[in-house]
C-alpha cells in the first residue's frame, strides 16, 4: 500500500503534528481524507483525534516513525499527520465584505510580502486569537499556505479565512470602497501607535520582514502606526509587530465588560 500512499500525499495537503490536525477536524472546512499515527507514540492529545476521527469515518493507521517521516517529508510531525484536501483560499473582497456586514468594526489583515514560512504561520495564529476576520496575502512574492505554515500556525488556519490578492494595491482600494480604513504598520513615522485610533473598520497592513511596505501600498494607506521603541534594537520581527498592533486594536474596541466600542 505504499505507492497509494506516496502518491495520495503527493495531491493532498500534509497536515502536521496534533494541533493542526486536532482543528482541522474540528473546523470541518476540508475533508481530511486519512490520519497516520507513529505506532510508539506517547502523545496524549491523539487519542481525542482518533476519537474524532472515528467519529467522522476517517481511516486512521499506525505507522513506524520512519514512514511517517516518509510521507510527511520532515521528521517535525509530532507522531501524527493527516492527509486532506488542499487548502482553499477565500476571495478578498468577498471576506472582507461579509465581515463589514456581520460588524460595524470589522478587522483585517493585508501582508504586504511575508515571505518566511514560520513567520506567516505566526502572524495567522495571533490574527485567530486576536479576532481579526480574515488575513490577506499576495498571489506573488510571499510565502503561501504550505505543510510548514499549517503547522506553524497550530490549526489557526482552519478557522481563520485567508485570501489572495493578485495586486495589492488594487485590493486595498477596492477594501476602502467597502468602507475599511486601511492603516499600515510602520518602522518610524506614523502615529505612535498609543495614540492612533484603531476603533473603525480597519485593514492592518504590514510589510515584508526586511523591506517593509512596498511604496505602492504604503501610498494607499490612510493612516501609518508605528509602535514606540526606547531600546536600543531598531525593530521588531514582523510577527510580534502585527500582534502588538492587534492587540491595541482590540484593546480599544473593547470595554472591561467585553462589549464594543463603537464610535
Amino acid at each position: 500500500m505504499g505507492i497509494p500512499e506516496v502518491s495520495e500525499a503527493a495531491s493532498a495537503d500534509v497536515l502536521l503534528g496534533p494541533n493542526a490536525v486536532r482543528e482541522a477536524l474540528r473546523a470541518g472546512r476540508r475533508k481530511v481524507r486519512r490520519i497516520f499515527l507513529a505506532r510508539d507514540t506517547r502523545e496524549a492529545r491523539l487519542g481525542e483525534i482518533v476519537a474524532e476521527a472515528g467519529r467522522q469515518g476517517i481511516p486512521v493507521r499506525q505507522v513506524t516513525r520512519d514512514r511517517l517521516a516518509s510521507l510527511a517529508a520532515t521528521e517535525r510531525h509530532q507522531g501524527v499527520i493527516a492527509l486532506a484536501d488542499p487548502f482553499t483560499y477565500a476571495d478578498p473582497e468577498e471576506v472582507a465584505g461579509r465581515a463589514a456586514s456581520r460588524s460595524p468594526l470589522p478587522l483585517v489583515v493585508a501582508l504586504d510580502g511575508i515571505e518566511d514560512p514560520q513567520n506567516l504561520g505566526g502572524i495567522l495564529r495571533t490574527a485567530e486569537i486576536l479576532g481579526v476576520d480574515a488575513v490577506i496575502l499576495p498571489r506573488h512574492r510571499a510565502a503561501a499556505v504550505t505543510a510548514s505554515v499549517l503547522r506553524a500556525a497550530s490549526g489557526a488556519a482552519e478557522h481563520l479565512p485567508v485570501a489572495r490578492a493578485t495586486n495589492m494595491p488594487a485590493c486595498l482600494e477596492r477594501l476602502k470602497a467597502l468602507g475599511y480604513w486601511i492603516c499600515g504598520a510602520a518602522v518610524e513615522g506614523g502615529t505612535p501607535l498609543h495614540q492612533a485610533d484603531l476603533v473603525r473598520p480597519l485593514a492592518l497592513v504590514v510589510g515584508g520582514e526586511h523591506s517593509g511596505l512596498r511604496p505602492g501600498v504604503r501610498g494607499r494607506c490612510d493612516m501609518l502606526v508605528s509602535i514606540p521603541m526606547p531600546g536600543r534594537v531598531g525593530s521588531l520581527n514582523a510577527g510580534v509587530a502585527t500582534a502588538i498592533i492587534l492587540y491595541e486594536a482590540q484593546r480599544q474596541r473593547c470595554l472591561p465588560c467585553g462589549e464594543k466600542k463603537i464610535k
